[in-house]
C-alpha cells in the first residue's frame, strides 16, 4: 500500500527513450573505450572499470554514457546478480556501454534518476527481476520487455524532492558519525600505545 498521492507505475512509463542493450566488441589495442561488466559497484558505476575495444567512435556513437544513466547487468551465474543496476553519477570522459549491460533513461523531469537507482535494488525489484530470469548454459538473463514491465512506486515530483534531500541528510549524519568513530578510535590506539610506553 503506498502513501496518499502516490501511484504504481512500469519503468517503460517512466521512460525517456527505449531500453538499449549494449555492444559486443572485441579487445583491441587501439580503438574506442567501452566499460566492462565490472562497472556496476555499490548501485552506481565505476567509469573507471573499462577496456579499450575494437571499433571507432562512429561505431559507439549510440552506446556513450552520459550522467544520469541507468545501467543494468542482463545477465549473470548468479540469481542474486542478474539485473542488479547502477546510476552513472558523474559526467564521464567519452565511453560506451557493452552488450553484457542495458541502459536505461528515465525521463527526469517526471521521474528522478536518483530515485530509480534507490528503489532498483529494492526487495520489490528484485522479486520482480528474479522470477522472469530465464537460465540458458547456467547463467540468468532478463530480457528489455522484462525490465520494461518492472513495478515502481510513483511519488509526486515535490515529494520526490523531499525524500532525496531526507536521504541526503542521513547519508551526511552517517558519514560524520563514521568519521567521529575513525577518530575516536584513532585517539584510543595512540592513548594505549602511549600509557603502555609509560
Amino acid at each position: 500500500e503506498l502513501p496518499e498521492g502516490w501511484c504504481w507505475a512500469s519503468l517503460d512509463q517512466l521512460l525517456r527513450e527505449r531500453l538499449i542493450n549494449g555492444r559486443s566488441v572485441p579487445d583491441a589495442a587501439d580503438g574506442f573505450p567501452v566499460l566492462r561488466l565490472t562497472a556496476l559497484r555499490s548501485d552506481r558505476v565505476d567509469l573507471n572499470e573499462r577496456k579499450t575495444g575494437q571499433w571507432s567512435i562512429d561505431d559507439a556513437w549510440a552506446f556513450l554514457v552520459k550522467k544520469g544513466d541507468f545501467l543494468v547487468a542482463r545477465g549473470n551465474g548468479s540469481i542474486r546478480l542478474v539485473g542488479r543496476g547502477g546510476l552513472v553519477t558523474d559526467d564521464p570522459d567519452p565511453v560506451a556501454f557493452p552488450d553484457t549491460l542495458i541502459r536505461i533513461r528515465v525521463d527526469a523531469s517526471h521521474y528522478n534518476q536518483r530515485l530509480l537507482a534507490l528503489f532498483w535494488n529494492s526487495a520489490l525489484v528484485r522479486l520482480h527481476i528474479e522470477r522472469r530470469a530465464k537460465t540458458t548454459a547456467g547463467i540468468h538473463k532478463v530480457n528489455q520487455s522484462d525490465l520494461e514491465a518492472t513495478p515502481f512506486p510513483l511519488p509526486p515530483r515535490i515529494e520526490q524532492e523531499r525524500l532525496l534531500s531526507e536521504l541526503d541528510r542521513c547519508f551526511s549524519v552517517a558519514v560524520e558519525v563514521e568519521h567521529s568513530a575513525e577518530t575516536q578510535t584513532t585517539r584510543l590506539g595512540v592513548d594505549l600505545i602511549l600509557s603502555s610506553s609509560t
